[in-house]
């Protein structure tokens, strides 16, 4: 399971746009669309298992 800190601003156009902070690798980023967040979310949520599946090999070693 994965934390995130949203910021969100609010812009003149009305477009979603704001900052997102990954709260257990502090990787943060700024987007433009709800395609950006979820990029963002999703890549992270990738590289959480990963991790998992690396550390479930080196375990086995």
């Amino acid at each position: 399971m994965s934390t995130f800190i949203i910021r969100l601003v609010h812009s003149a156009d009305e477009r979603l746009r704001g900052r997102i902070r990954h709260v257990g690798t502090g990787e943060e980023a700024t987007f433009s669309s709800a395609d950006e967040l979820l990029s963002f979310m999703e890549g992270i949520a990738v590289l959480d298992g990963l991790g998992v599946e690396s550390e479930e090999d080196g375990e086995g070693e």
